[in-house]
């Protein structure tokens, strides 16, 4: 379901973790701090904590999300409800009601209508099409990819995306990095839709059981080295946005799936197995 890796660019490590597209699903939660409203504003299993709903499946792991709202980087749904409005041309990474995670620049691969999102996270323009590094990527400004402390460049940053048989990547370094370098090391993994998630010291996380959990456990056998943001806050409340990944079930004829939106309007999404398992 899980596998991780070590690679280095440009002398920088970078922490690797791909979650294999058939035995994993996502889910999309709000903060209780941002984006501004989803604490109370969206269903039970889109708050600030992973739901009972998500450990009755199983969960294997969790990540950190993308900017602030105030940041102006793209849009946010979560199970439906539009808490940030989203923007044509942005990198977006959107979830089905089988927590099949997908990635594409919103008006150009998503919104598609073989795929109904019930969630999805803009952050940016992509940073990885077709294999290769944007055009945005390879520009030096790195000013064009987020405020960064002190006004320096080099700041750890973390990403996501999709490999060529579909599988979700996520990529991270608390080292300082500048984007193109997070680009490269994007392409190095394999990643052939990439964008970038949140930057800065206190923000990029990552926590990964060695099974899936059915409790409120921290025992984590991987966490981003040296972060500063403890992935136990997704077990309990987190003040940003995450992503989940639970355990599909190992048979063909079984998935996780939610009701899906109804009517075009915010429903709870509570998480069940499909009958035949």
């Amino acid at each position: 379901m899980v596998d991780r890796r070590t690679i280095i660019y440009a002398g920088i490590p970078y922490t690797v973790v791909r979650f294999r597209a058939r035995t994993t699903a996502f889910h999309l939660h709000g903060g209780t701090i941002d984006p501004p409203g989803t604490s109370s504003g969206v269903p039970a299993d889109a708050k600030p904590v992973i739901s009972d709903g998500e450990l009755r499946v199983g969960v294997l792991a969790a990540f950190n999300g993308g900017f602030k709202a105030d940041a102006k980087s793209g849009g946010v749904i979560l199970d439906g409800k539009v808490i940030e409005a989203m923007q044509p041309g942005m990198a977006t990474a959107c979830i089905n009601n089988l927590g099949q995670l997908k990635i594409a620049a919103w008006g150009a691969g998503l919104p598609r209508k073989n795929f109904a999102a019930i969630s999805c996270r803009q952050n940016l323009p992509l940073m990885v099409a077709g294999g290769q590094l944007t055009a945005l990527a390879e520009n030096p400004a790195w000013g064009n990819w987020g405020a960064t402390l002190a006004a320096i460049g080099a700041q750890p940053r973390s990403g996501l995306g999709l490999d060529a048989k579909g599988n979700v990547i996520y990529i991270a370094t608390m080292t300082g990095t500048l984007p193109a370098q997070l680009a490269h090391a994007e392409v190095a993994a394999g990643i052939v839709t990439g964008m970038q998630l949140d930057i800065n010291p206190e923000w990029p996380t990552i926590g990964v059981f060695g099974s899936a959990q059915h409790h409120r456990s921290t025992k984590f056998i991987l966490t981003l080295p040296g972060y500063n943001k403890p992935p136990a806050d997704y077990m309990s409340s987190s003040a940003r946005d995450f992503f989940s990944v639970m355990a599909q079930p190992n048979s063909w004829t079984c998935s996780v799936s939610t009701p899906g939106l109804r009517n075009n309007t915010m429903t709870a999404q509570p998480l069940s197995i499909s009958p035949g398992c």
